[in-house]
C-alpha cells in the first residue's frame, strides 16, 4: 500500500508502496485496486482489517507515515499524483514504458506466486532491475538441487495460465552458486528472472 512519509528536512513527501493502491472489502476477503481503473486484484482468506494490521506493521519507525488508503480511499492524493508526474518529468517516457513492462510481468508473477511454495525456499526476496524492464525474483532453498526445476518451469509456462510465459534462459552461475531461469512474454519488453540460491 502508498505510505507518505514526511521527513523534516525535505519538503517533498517521499511515498512508499504503490501510488493509488487502495483496499476495500470483497465477498472472498479483500479488494485491491486504484481509482479510476476497472481492474481489481482479490485476495482470499483476508480481511480488511487483517491486511491493515499486517500493513501497519511495516511502517512503525520513528517518522509518522500516513497510508493513504485510510486517508483517501476512493482517491488519488495530492503527493501520489505529484510523485507520479515527478516520475515523468524525472526519467521521461522510457521510463513509464518500462514501468509498464513491469507492471505486465508484476501481473505475470502475481497469478502464479503460488507455483513459488512448491520450491521449498527459506526466504524470498524481489526487485525491479536497474536499468531495463523486468523483475528479479530470488529464492534461498534449503534442499538445492538444480535438476529439481523442470516441473516449475512446465508450470510457470503453462498455456492455462495468462499472460503466456515461455522460458528463454536457464543457467548456472558457477562463482556464485546460483542458477537463474528467465521468462518473458510477447506482452513486455522486459523479462522476470527467478534466481536459486542455496540458503
Amino acid at each position: 500500500m502508498p505510505v507518505i512519509e514526511h521527513v523534516e528536512d525535505d519538503p517533498v513527501p517521499e511515498i512508499y508502496g504503490v501510488p493509488g493502491l487502495r483496499r476495500r472489502p470483497h465477498e472472498l476477503g479483500l479488494s485491491l485496486f486504484r481509482p479510476g481503473l476497472t481492474g481489481e486484484v482479490v485476495v482470499t482468506g483476508m480481511s480488511v482489517g487483517e491486511w491493515e494490521g499486517t500493513h501497519a506493521a511495516e511502517f512503525c519507525g520513528p517518522h509518522a507515515a500516513v497510508c493513504p488508503a485510510t486517508s483517501h480511499p476512493g482517491e488519488w492524493t495530492e503527493a501520489e499524483e505529484n510523485h507520479a508526474r515527478s516520475m515523468k518529468a524525472r526519467f521521461g517516457a522510457l521510463a513509464l514504458r518500462h514501468q509498464h513492462d513491469d507492471y505486465i510481468l508484476q501481473s505475470a508473477m502475481f497469478r502464479r506466486i503460488g507455483l513459488l511454495n512448491r520450491l521449498g525456499s527459506r526466504s524470498t526476496t524481489t526487485w525491479r532491475k536497474a536499468r531495463h524492464p523486468g523483475i528479479v525474483v530470488e529464492l534461498y532453498q534449503d534442499e538445492y538441487n538444480f535438476d529439481s526445476h523442470e516441473s516449475f518451469i512446465r508450470e510457470m509456462t503453462s498455456p492455462h495460465m495468462s499472460p503466456k510465459l515461455t522460458c528463454v534462459d536457464r543457467r548456472i552461475w558457477p562463482d556464485r552458486n546460483y542458477r537463474f531461469i528467465e521468462f518473458a512474454t510477447p506482452r513486455s519488453e522486459g523479462s522476470i528472472q527467478v534466481r536459486l540460491a542455496p540458503a
